[in-house]
């Protein structure tokens, strides 16, 4: 009796933690996508930047994610950044100097460009990214960091693509098979394992995705 009340209850343990595991993953997806559709309505609407000088009704607001460290760089792949592009130059704050790049709200010089920094916690984090082109997909290992910003009057995405260090490589935005990608996801996963997507297309659709058994392709 006792052996089958401790199997019974093992059972009931391990569908418990993954039922949870299951439902976080979800939430911080759904999370993500409902963050990136803020950003496109933010952008193509008449949305004051506070801070932002010439014609401060039209500018672009983006979110900012780290990837999973390329190259040995100690990127916090546990948060996502919301901000407007106060200087207009299409990209999360530029600057000489990114202390840490911890994904801080910090200012950078002069520039401040994040409105909130959001935390995923639970264990989950962003573990990849993948880049969408003509039907096929592709691995953005390299990357170390991405935007995805939306700017009036089009509900169109915009991306940029940062390969190592920003203050020495920049962005490259040709990761599609030596051309521009039309859609970019975010992939997700908690410490059981568990994977979800975020799929940003360039048309502006936004879309949240299983992952099972590396099918479709993340990470």
């Amino acid at each position: 009796s006792v052996a089958i009340i401790g199997v019974i209850a093992s059972v009931i343990v391990y569908n418990h933690s993954k039922f949870d595991s299951d439902l976080e993953i979800n939430n911080v997806a759904y999370r993500l996508a409902l963050s990136i559709r803020q950003a496109q309505v933010y952008g193509i609407s008449a949305r004051e930047v506070a801070g932002a000088t010439g014609n401060s009704f039209s500018r672009y607001y983006g979110l900012h994610f780290k990837n999973a460290s390329p190259s040995g760089l100690n990127f916090t792949t546990s948060s996502w950044i919301f901000f407007s592009d106060t200087n207009d130059n299409g990209k999360y704050r530029t600057g000489t100097t990114r202390p840490g790049e911890d994904g801080f709200c910090e200012a950078d010089g002069s520039i401040n460009e994040c409105i909130e920094k959001t935390v995923i916690g639970r264990g989950i984090s962003i573990n990849g990214m993948r880049g969408f082109r003509s039907g096929n997909w592709y691995t953005l290992s390299a990357l170390s960091a991405a935007d995805v910003l939306f700017k009036r009057p089009n509900p169109d995405a915009i991306f940029n693509l940062y390969l190592g260090n920003y203050t020495t490589s920049g962005s490259n935005n040709n990761r599609c098979g030596g051309s521009a990608c039309e859609g970019v996801a975010v992939c997700l996963q908690s410490l059981q394992g568990r994977k979800k997507r975020v799929v940003v297309l360039s048309t502006g659709q936004i879309s949240v995705e299983n992952v099972t058994n590396g099918v479709p392709p993340c990470g």
